[in-house]
């Protein structure tokens, strides 16, 4: 249905929303959930009433509201502050909001429901620091717990709106003769090959966005073609007799991922390494958010995993969850910058995409420990660059965590130093480097710490043939990494 803002379109969101909810015990919540602390009380009486307010929830407060998941695209117009806080919760005029905001609205007033949650509009974005970070650490709670999350994917910023109609597939008018009337009328011949489309784009391009898809419970979803509704037993539903076909994006296949009978296995780790390398393909407009936008994903898998996280890594698979590297085909910046908000031996301390070695073994599952400064000690074989023999060096391959060692290069040949300093191998396990099937030694390249004496940082993975010998006589030690 192109027509995604018509009174057909509403009454058919609003049949597949009721469905859902009376037929779909598997996407069902156990009780009514709390409200979020605010939402935007958007009205049950009139559907063109021009004002709203920003609701501040009691502790009794048990609704069903919904969700918005768009793109900002830039600054914010309107956004609360502490400045405005007081004048929100009177009114807030409809008209000067961006189209988005105002679709997103009509939508959540014409399905019936009062209250919608706005990020912009619910967190304090200016004014109270510690009012972003607390509620940014609920967001995952906020999209699970919401009667449906409205999805503005084909909006590139908030200015863009949704609810317009889309002009639909190419067609060509052919003339025909209607027969015993004698008058002349006209069809279109439509060509249905190739009529695919992703209906999270372009929205699936915005990190902040893959944990709000992967933890709603119902999508109704705008896309650029047509709308789509998603929910856990029912995955791209359209509208009948449409033409197009949906492609399914796969961070969006989150069942195993909540499903607590499947063991806490390798297949839990493979659920999270797929979410990873999905979800770090993606845009952050601020690259320090790179832990703070998959919070609420590991919130959430806590007690379905049953098991700790540090820096997005897994304690359960710690030791091969450590195997990542550098993905640069799709890095979207010029360098994989190295991040504040994770030491360096964490995937999240990089701005590039993060891929894992496939089928990784490490040289021992409890080698690790993460100490009260957040350094990780490891209990393993250390050995400088320096004493690998010359023979062998032409066979490795190291992949930097910064692209800027060597041109635009993530590979680059074998070194003793990096930026001017000693470099060392800590054998790690064992496992395929990238394009490689055969499986070879996998070391954690590390450089010291400028800063801390004792201290080492990664900078790369690197990879050698099996018969190396750089290990072979080497003690065991422990080295701390930040």
């Amino acid at each position: 249905m192109t027509a995604v803002g018509s009174d057909v379109a509403f009454n058919t969101a609003q049949q597949w929303l009721q469905t859902c909810l009376q037929d779909h015990p598997s996407c069902l919540r156990r009780e009514l959930p709390f409200l979020p602390t605010r939402v935007i009380d958007v009205g049950t009486e009139r559907h063109d009433d021009e004002v709203v307010k920003l609701y501040i929830s009691k502790r009794t407060d048990h609704h069903d509201y919904a969700a918005l998941s768009y793109c900002w695209g830039g600054p914010q117009s309107i956004r609360l502050t502490t400045a405005n806080f007081n004048s929100m919760t009177h009114e807030i005029l409809v008209d000067p909001l961006p189209q988005t905001i105002k679709d997103a609205i009509r939508v959540t007033r014409r399905l019936g429901i009062r209250f919608l949650w706005i990020d912009a509009l619910c967190i304090i974005q200016e004014g109270d620091d510690s009012d972003k970070l607390r509620e940014v650490g609920i967001m995952g709670a906020i999209f699970k717990n919401a009667i449906l999350t409205i999805t503005a994917a084909s909006a590139r910023g908030v200015s863009d709106g949704f609810l317009e109609t889309r002009p639909g597939p190419t067609s060509v008018p052919l003339p025909f003769d209607s027969g015993s009337t004698g008058k002349i009328g006209t069809v279109r011949l439509v060509r249905t090959q190739n009529l695919t489309h992703n209906p999270m784009e372009p929205l699936n391009q915005r990190g902040w966005t893959l944990q709000e898809a992967f933890l709603s419970r119902r999508m109704l979803i705008y896309g650029e073609e047509e709308m789509v509704w998603h929910c856990h037993v029912e995955n791209s539903k359209q509208t009948a007799g449409s033409l197009f076909h949906c492609v399914e994006d796969p961070s969006l296949s989150k069942a195993k991922a909540f499903d607590a009978n499947i063991p806490l296995t390798s297949q839990k780790h493979q659920i999270w390494t797929i979410l990873v390398e999905q979800y770090t393909r993606r845009g952050l407009s601020v690259q320090e958010d790179r832990l703070a936008a998959i919070t609420g994903v590991i919130v959430e898998l806590k007690p379905i995993f049953q098991d700790d996280c540090s820096f997005g890594t897994w304690h359960q698979n710690f030791s091969r969850q450590l195997a990542w590297y550098c993905n640069y085909s799709w890095c979207k910046v010029k360098e994989s910058s190295k991040l504040s908000c994770a030491p360096s031996w964490s995937w999240a301390s990089r701005s590039s995409q993060t891929r894992f070695v496939p089928e990784f073994q490490p040289s021992d599952e409890n080698f690790w420990t993460i100490n009260s400064n957040n350094a990780l000690e490891l209990i393993g074989k250390l050995r400088s660059a320096k004493e690998v023999r010359k023979r062998e060096r032409r066979s490795w391959d190291i992949a930097w965590d910064s692209k800027l060692l060597e041109e635009d290069r993530g590979f680059d040949r074998f070194v003793e130093e990096y930026e001017g300093r000693e470099v060392f191998c800590f054998l790690l396990g064992w496992g395929p480097s990238p394009g490689s099937a055969a499986s070879k030694t996998c070391s954690l390249v590390l450089i010291r710490h400028i800063e801390e004496p004792g201290v080492y940082q990664r900078v790369g993975l690197g990879f050698s043939k099996y018969n190396t010998t750089l290990y072979k006589s080497e003690e065991v030690q422990t080295v701390i990494l930040a």
